[in-house]
C-alpha cells in the first residue's frame, strides 16, 4: 500500500484506534453551571479554569456534508431534523440542549434535588438502533471494542458509543468531560431504577474526588448522526475537541515521522532489565535479519529507581548487622534467588493476561531460555540495597572489607532458604488469588474479603512482595539515566557499579553505528510507577510527599484489583510542580543528539483529582 493510500486510511479509520471521548467539557454553552465546590477552595478553583479554544482554523472548518443536523422533539427524543431517525428517545427531565456544533447536541445534566456531588448515576435515554460498537474500558490501562443492541449491553466505563441506525444513518453518543474535573461515562441501567427508565442507558458523572463536587454540568454528552461512520466519529471528535479547549484532533496534529519507518521497543525483550548492551545486542540482530529499526523505544529500566528504605532489606537483616555493605547484597542475592525459584511455580501456571500475571511477568521471563534473559538475582540484589544508582550516589557505602568464608556461607544459606520459605508462602497467597478471587464476580465475598484484608492486614506483606519481585513501588530518585547506561557496553550487572551514566553516549552508538534515527525514553506520568522518592536527596528540591490514590468506583468495578494496586497500598511520591521536574528531566534527554522523549499518564490514575489534577 502505498503512502498516501496508508495516509488517507490511517487518518479515516483513527478514531478505531485513538479514545476519542473523555475529551470536552468548557466554552460557553447554555446557561453556566457554578463552580464545582470544594473543601479546598483554592485548589478546586485552579483546577476549574477554562482553557482557550483552538485555534480559528479549526473552529471555522465546514461541516462534513454527510453529517445531519439534530434536535430535540416534542417527546423528548434525540432524532434527525431531515428523515425523523431517532438516535435515543424518552430524554430523561435531567438533560437538557446546552448547544450546539455542527448540527450535534450538547446536553447538560442536573441532579434532581439540586445537592452538589462528586458522583451520580443519570438515567439518560433508551437507544434506538440495531446495533452499536463501543469502547469501553475494560482495565485500568485499556480500553477494547464491545458489541450489543440495547441499553442492556453497555458496559460499566464505556467511552463511546457508534450507533448503527434506520436507512443507512449512523449515530454517536460520546460522553464529554466538564470543565477539565469532571468526566462522563455510559453503562447498563441501574437495577434499582425508578419505573420508566428500566430501559435508559445510565450516564456516570464524576469527578474522582469526594472533595470537587457540583450539581450541574453544562457539557456532559454529545449526540451526533450522519451517513458516514468514519467521517461521522472524526467530525464528533472534532467538536468535543472544541468543547474542551485543551485537546485537539488528528487532523490538526502533525503526524511524527517515526508513523512511517520501523521501530522497535525493548519492554518484552528486556522488561526493566534494559540495558545499553542489550539495545546494542538487540538492534544488530534486527539488522541481522534485514528489518533495522529506524527508531528505538528504551522502556522501563532506564531511570534511577529505589524502594522506601523500610522495603530494602530481607527478614534477615539483624544477621548482617555489622557485617557491611558486601554482606547486604550477597545476603539479598542468596534471598531473591531462593525466593525466585519459589515463584517460579506460581509463574508457570498463571496466565501473563491477568492482575496476578502483570506482577509475575518478570518473573516468567526468566523461565523462558528463547526470551528475554533470565533475571538476575545479583542485580535484583544490587537494585534492592543500592538502587538504580549513578555516579557518586551509586559509589557511596560500597565498603571493600570481606568477610570471612564461614559467615558469608552461612548467611548466603540462611539468605537461599529465607527466600525459598517467603517465595513458597507467596505462591500459597498467588494461587488463592488466582484461582479464587481473580475470577470472582465484582462485589462478591471473595473480592470483598481480599479487598478488606488488603487494605488492612495484608498491606505490608503485599507492599514487600511488590517491592521485592516487581517495579510497581519502586520511586525516581534521580532526572538521570542509571549506571546500565553508562557506555555503549554497560550491561544489567552494571546497575549498581557506580558508573556515572551517559546517555549522551548509548544514542550516539546507536545513531552512527545502527543508523538509528530517533531514540525515545519512556517515562510515567507521575515520573515512575510509585511517584518521586522523598527519601532521595535528588528529588528533594521538588517536595515530592505521599499520596494515597483509590480507583473510582467504576474502575474498580472493570478491574477490582485496581482497589488493592501500588498506588493504593505504597501510595506516590507526588510532586506539587510537576512542569519543573519534567523540565530537567526533557532537559537532561535533550542534551543526547536526537533523542527525544515520551511521556504516558496511566501511572498517575489511582491519584486524587484534587492532587494529581487527573
Amino acid at each position: 500500500m502505498g503512502h498516501n493510500a496508508w495516509s488517507r486510511l490511517h487518518r479515516r479509520r483513527a478514531w478505531s484506534r485513538n479514545r476519542p471521548a473523555s475529551v470536552g467539557g468548557t466554552g460557553p454553552l447554555g446557561s453556566p453551571c457554578p463552580p464545582a465546590r470544594s473543601s479546598d477552595p483554592p485548589r478546586a478553583a485552579s483546577l476549574l479554569q477554562t482553557q482557550p479554544g483552538l485555534e480559528p482554523s479549526i473552529q471555522e472548518q465546514e461541516p462534513a456534508s454527510s453529517l445531519l443536523d439534530l434536535h430535540l422533539t416534542a417527546d423528548r427524543d434525540v432524532a434527525t431534523v431531515e428523515g425523523g431517525v431517532v438516535l435515543a428517545s424518552a430524554l430523561t427531565g435531567q438533560a437538557r440542549v446546552t448547544g450546539t456544533r455542527r448540527g450535534m447536541l450538547i446536553l447538560g445534566m442536573e441532579t434532581a434535588d439540586g445537592a452538589a456531588t462528586a458522583i451520580e448515576d443519570f438515567p439518560l435515554a433508551k437507544l434506538c438502533c440495531s446495533r452499536f460498537v463501543a469502547g469501553a474500558r475494560m482495565k485500568l490501562w485499556w480500553q477494547m471494542p464491545r458489541w450489543g443492541s440495547t441499553s442492556h449491553d453497555i458496559t460499566p466505563e464505556t467511552q463511546f458509543l457508534l450507533l448503527e441506525l434506520e436507512d443507512g444513518v449512523y449515530g454517536v453518543v460520546l460522553p464529554l468531560i466538564d470543565r477539565r474535573t469532571f468526566r462522563g461515562t455510559l453503562r447498563y441501567p441501574r437495577p434499582d431504577c425508578r419505573p420508566g427508565h428500566e430501559d435508559h442507558m445510565v450516564l456516570r458523572i464524576e469527578s474522582g474526588d469526594s472533595d470537587v463536587c457540583s450539581e450541574c454540568w453544562d457539557k456532559a454528552v454529545l449526540f451526533a448522526a450522519g451517513t458516514d461512520p468514519y467521517v461521522l466519529m472524526e467530525e464528533a471528535v472534532i467538536v468535543a475537541a472544541e468543547c474542551s479547549g485543551t485537546a485537539k484532533p488528528l487532523r490538526a496534529k502533525t503526524l511524527p515521522p517515526t508513523l512511517d519507518s520501523f521501530g522497535w521497543c525493548s519492554w518484552d525483550s528486556f522488561y526493566s532489565t534494559v540495558s545499553a548492551q542489550g539495545l546494542d545486542d538487540a538492534v544488530r540482530g534486527l539488522r541481522a535479519q534485514g528489518t533495522p529499526p529506524r527508531w528505538v523505544v528504551i522502556d522501563d529500566g532506564w531511570q534511577c529507581t529505589q524502594v522506601d528504605a523500610a522495603y530494602r532489606d530481607d527478614p534477615l537483616k539483624a544477621f548482617r548487622r555489622g557485617n557491611g555493605e558486601e554482606s547486604s547484597t550477597n545476603s539479598r542475592e542468596s534471598f531473591v534467588e531462593g525466593e525466585f525459584e519459589a515463584l517460579e511455580l506460581a509463574a508457570r501456571g498463571i496466565p501473563a493476561a491477568g492482575s496476578a500475571g502483570a506482577m509475575l511477568r518478570e518473573v516468567r521471563s526468566s523461565l523462558d531460555p528463547e526470551g528475554a534473559p533470565p533475571i538476575d538475582a545479583e542485580m535484583m540484589a544490587l537494585q534492592k540495597t543500592g538502587g538504580l544508582a549513578t555516579g557518586e550516589e551509586g559509589r557511596r557505602g560500597r565498603h571493600l572489607w570481606r568477610r570471612p568464608f564461614v559467615i558469608s556461607l552461612t548467611l548466603d544459606l540462611l539468605g537461599y532458604v529465607g527466600g525459598r520459605i517467603t517465595g513458597f508462602f507467596s505462591f500459597l497467597l498467588i494461587m488463592f488469588y488466582q484461582n479464587v478471587v481473580d475470577p470472582a464476580p465484582t462485589g462478591s465475598w471473595p473480592a470483598r474479603l481480599w479487598t478488606w484484608a488488603a487494605l488492612r492486614s495484608l498491606r505490608e506483606p503485599l507492599v514487600q512482595f511488590m517491592a521485592d519481585s516487581t517495579n510497581f513501588t519502586r520511586r525516581l530518585t534521580s532526572v538521570r539515566a542509571n549506571s546500565k547506561f553508562s557506555s555503549p557496553r554497560a550491561r544489567p550487572e552494571d546497575v549498581s557499579s557506580g558508573a556515572p551514566a551517559d546517555l549522551a553516549s548509548v544514542v550516539s552508538h546507536l545513531r552512527s553505528v545502527h543508523g538509528v534515527a530517533w531514540v525515545v525514553c519512556w517515562h510515567a506520568l507521575s515520573a515512575y510507577w510509585s511517584g518521586v522518592s522523598w527519601e532521595s536527596p535528588g528529588m528533594a528540591r521538588y517536595a515530592p510527599r505521599l499520596v494515597y490514590g483509590a480507583p473510582t468506583p467504576g474502575v474498580a468495578e472493570v478491574e477490582p484489583s485496581a482497589a488493592w494496586n501500588p498506588a493504593v497500598l505504597g501510595g506516590v511520591g507526588w510532586v506539587g510542580d510537576m512542569g519543573a521536574l519534567f523540565e530537567d528531566m526533557h532537559a537532561y534527554l535533550a542534551a543526547a543528539p536526537r533523542a527525544t522523549r515520551c511521556s504516558w499518564t496511566s501511572a498517575a490514575t489511582p491519584a486524587p483529582a484534587s492532587r494529581s489534577g487527573t
